[in-house]
């Protein structure tokens, strides 16, 4: 009895995990994803969009907790939920479910998530790439500035010695329904800008800024230094 037991529990257990699929064939994210990575509160037709790949016959369903927001009916292969504005209580974590068919009269189902995070405070600067200790001279750095139209963000420049601001020419504005991104490419770097603060604002207030800098630019005299030191080998020491 106890052989057969420990058999049976071993057939559901292989049974079971015959169905935990893997979600590599589920694209869910952003329809403009690009220009996603902040949202803001007040944004308008905020688009998920959750599509599947090498399936038939699957039912889709984007839910959040355990409230179904769209499904395909068993028909397509993608699945979109729209945000009309978005409200803080918009925030949390999404799921796009994918139920299919097996051959032996069985379902499999797979998720992914995707989790929105609703900004209440602007602008928000985003470097394009990690953030660094430091800098190379020479090197380009591409800064995006997000803010809602109305804000009419601007980039400029803050000399910390001098005291000084100054507005930049040639950004680039990019326009998202209610929502800019404002894109300022910056360099070629140089000891400089080691006293220079990149800000984007719509108003005097700390709350109303955000800022990049000043980089810290290694100088070139000392790039070749480093590389100097770095290539020099030591010699094996012999045991005395």
């Amino acid at each position: 009895m106890d052989v057969l037991m420990k058999f049976s529990l071993a057939f559901l257990l292989m049974f079971s995990f015959a169905r935990i699929g893997k979600a590599q064939s589920i694209i869910f994210d952003f329809a403009d994803a690009d220009n996603s990575a902040i949202v803001f509160q007040g944004e308008t037709n905020l688009t998920m969009r959750c599509e599947v790949l090498n399936s038939r016959n699957a039912f889709i369903e984007i839910v959040l907790g355990r409230e179904t927001l769209a499904n395909n009916d068993m028909e397509g292969f993608v699945v979109e939920y729209v945000i009309p504005e978005v409200t803080l209580q918009d925030s949390g974590h999404y799921t796009c479910l994918v139920t299919r068919d097996l051959i032996d009269g069985g379902t499999i189902t797979e998720g992914t998530n995707l989790e929105l995070k609703v900004d209440t405070t602007r602008p928000k600067c985003i470097l394009d790439g990690p953030e660094r200790d430091s800098y190379r001279s020479g090197e380009m750095l591409l800064l995006s500035c997000y803010c809602m139209v109305m804000d009419n963000c601007q980039w400029s420049t803050f000399e910390v010695t001098a005291n000084e601001s100054e507005h930049i020419n040639g950004q680039e504005s990019l326009s998202f329904g209610v929502k800019v991104i404002v894109r300022l490419s910056v360099g070629p770097l140089s000891e400089s800008d080691n006293d220079t603060i990149f800000q984007c604002a719509y108003g005097p207030s700390p709350s109303e800024q955000c800022s990049f800098g000043p980089f810290n630019v290694i100088p070139k005299e000392l790039e070749s230094t480093n590389t100097a030191e770095n290539d020099v080998t030591k010699p094996n020491q012999s045991p005395e």
